[in-house]
């Protein structure tokens, strides 16, 4: 998963996090009924700058050390006949659980028992999960985007 946040209104964070478990189950002729659940390491974070990672692990952001997973949850999936879909769900970080809305895009159908692959975006407010450290100086807005392949269970 890769994020982007910007910082002193005018340079740009970016940064990925890595996925540790996840589970999507997906019958194509019924996508309304798609189910996915991540969790995220969230101190894999990693923005290429060692110090920013380390504050953004502490109290002050993320909290690894009393948090030491992010999940998504989903409730809904509207999906649309292009195969683009906006997925509702909920996102537990810090304690805190909130609605996101995920738009996504099936970039490879299953074929038979084969792999499924989509990529997805959203936008958060890390102040809506209690992130206020440094506002406005590091924006509030996190966009969010990931590609995500899923392979059959044996």
């Amino acid at each position: 998963m890769e994020f982007t946040v910007d910082a002193t209104g005018f340079a740009s964070a970016t940064g990925t996090m890595q996925v540790v478990r996840g589970q999507l189950d997906l019958d194509p002729s019924r996508p309304e009924q798609a189910r996915l659940d991540l969790t995220l390491d969230a101190a894999s974070i990693d923005t290429g700058l060692a110090a920013r990672d380390e504050a953004i692990r502490g109290a002050q952001f993320l909290n690894t050390a009393s948090f030491p997973e992010i999940r998504f949850t989903t409730s809904a999936v509207h999906p649309d006949r292009a195969g683009k879909a906006t997925v509702l769900g909920e996102l537990e970080m810090l304690g805190v659980r909130r609605t996101l809305a995920i738009d996504t895009e099936l970039d490879r159908a299953p074929e038979a028992e084969g792999p499924v692959r989509f990529t997805g975006a959203a936008r958060l407010a890390r102040s809506d999960w209690g992130m206020t450290a440094f506002l406005p100086l590091v924006g509030d807005e996190v966009r969010i985007s990931f590609q995500l392949t899923a392979v059959p269970s044996p």
